[in-house]
């Protein structure tokens, strides 16, 4: 699990390995069935295409999309689903990856509240 965090992480933030170590060990201490993790990765690497045509373009509520600038999943996704929504802002955080380090933690808190203020 730590490994799979790491790169997730991805490159653009120092990776905190004994935070990673605690944080995997809170969820398995938490979860019910640790199996369950698996239907993340089986949907992720089902994934037909990217989205059933015109769904995003249906979205009405005020968007934000947020992505970090070190995504190594799917980068890139994020412009596009910003792209078909109509009105929807893209956030770019920069050196970011997949995962929500502590560094980010206030950033990504200002531009939601922000966003739900409007």
């Amino acid at each position: 699990m730590i490994a799979e965090q790491r790169i997730l992480h991805g490159t653009g933030l120092p990776f905190d390995e004994d935070e990673a170590r605690r944080l995997q060990e809170r969820v398995h201490d938490r979860a019910r069935d640790l199996s369950a993790v698996a239907n993340h990765r089986l949907a992720a690497a089902a994934d037909p295409g990217f989205e059933p045509a015109g769904v995003l373009d249906q979205v009405k509520a005020p968007t934000l999309v947020i992505e970090g600038s070190h995504e190594p999943v799917k980068p890139g996704h994020g412009a596009i689903i910003a792209e078909r929504i109509p009105g929807a802002r893209l956030m770019i955080v920069a050196g970011m990856g997949h995962t929500l380090p502590p560094e980010t933690h206030q950033e990504l808190a200002d531009a939601i509240l922000a966003h739900t203020a409007e």
